[in-house]
């Protein structure tokens, strides 16, 4: 059955839709990917183009490598909206970064829709997938919702998705995870686009949190502060995209691998008990140093990177720098 609706004299089929995707990153190409794949295959998608940034930077833009790999149309941004109007039925967003215009929105006769790294209201925001990771969430998922103008994640609630977090998740595994439910979702939305948009929800007032974008500059731990499963949530959050960072002495420390110490018995670790938090010993065998954190609780490192330098473990940095250094109260603390 052929559904059709009039918008200022323009009719949409509904079982073959005019996409204009606008995307930028990674996250972004999965669900171009499966657009790309119901276009080849004569799905719902019966055109696609993209908008995306097309200035040269240090670092490739992964939608625009794909979509000139399969010969996709490429809108250059910021777009000229008189370029494609009347010319797509709905405008499909996924990790874009920019505020959408209420004249662009309503160039598509069906609005824009976007698909999301969280269940909103949870996690509104350019980094939904770190914060999730950061605060401990045992759950998260995909949430595609319509786009409102000029603001970010609060248009009404088309189809979610739930998933666990599994312990010691790493974000990029978690990113990827999300990237490809989003894009599979996005396309099961399509496939049955009136009925999704007639049962759009609002989202809810209650549970609203902020995933503000987080920058690259290396997250120094406050070992008075933080506790061990806090710093290694963090650990998890920021893996591959920025460093956690300590001092020792004057020597910029690169905290490259960790996992939080079980303590079974109050007579472990006596030698850390009356020591601040920051103060480490050297665990030969697992090649660790044990560090004390906030609360009476430790992290093992177990990898370390200074700049210039490969990776090293615990015990190279101990043998390499430590034990050359005359013995002081400071000489196994990080800062």
């Amino acid at each position: 059955m052929i559904f059709r609706i009039s918008k200022r004299f323009y009719t949409v089929d509904y079982t073959r839709l005019k996409v204009l995707f606008f995307g930028n990153d990674k996250f972004s190409v999965s669900s171009l990917e499966l657009l790309n794949r119901e276009f080849k295959s004569k799905g719902p998608v019966e055109k696609l183009a993209v908008v995306t940034n097309t200035k040269k930077s240090r670092t490739p833009n992964p939608v625009k490598k794909f979509a000139e790999k399969f010969k996709v149309e490429i809108y250059p941004w910021p777009v000229n909206e008189e370029a494609f109007r009347g010319h797509y039925d709905i405008g499909v967003v996924v990790s874009f970064g920019h505020l959408l215009s209420s004249s662009l929105i309503e160039t598509f006769p069906l609005g824009m829709i976007n698909v999301h790294g969280s269940l909103l209201p949870r996690w509104r925001g350019a980094a939904p997938i770190i914060h999730a990771l950061k605060t401990g969430d045992t759950s998260t998922g995909v949430t595609i919702m319509r786009i409102r103008p000029k603001v970010f994640d609060i248009g009404e609630i088309l189809a979610q998705r739930q998933i666990p977090i599994e312990p010691d998740t790493l974000m990029p595994d978690l990113h990827d995870n999300l990237a490809r439910i989003g894009g599979q979702l996005l396309v099961d939305c399509l496939h049955n686009l009136q009925d999704v948009l007639e049962n759009a929800k609002p989202q809810p007032s209650e549970g609203v949190t902020r995933a503000p974008k987080v920058d690259k500059t290396p997250e120094m731990i406050k070992w008075n502060e933080m506790t061990s499963t806090e710093i290694y949530r963090h650990f998890c959050a920021y893996f591959s995209f920025k460093f956690l960072q300590t001092n020792w002495h004057e020597i910029s420390v690169k905290v490259l691998l960790v996992s939080v110490r079980e303590i079974t018995s109050s007579g472990q670790l006596t030698s850390l008990r009356d020591q601040p938090p920051g103060s480490f010993i050297l665990h030969k065998q697992e090649r660790c140093f044990i560090v004390k954190c906030a609360k009476e609780t430790y992290l093992n490192v177990l990898q370390v990177g200074l700049e210039g330098k490969k990776a090293m473990s615990a015990l190279d940095f101990y043998n390499g720098f430590i034990r050359k250094r005359p013995k002081s109260a400071d000489s196994s603390k990080f800062q």
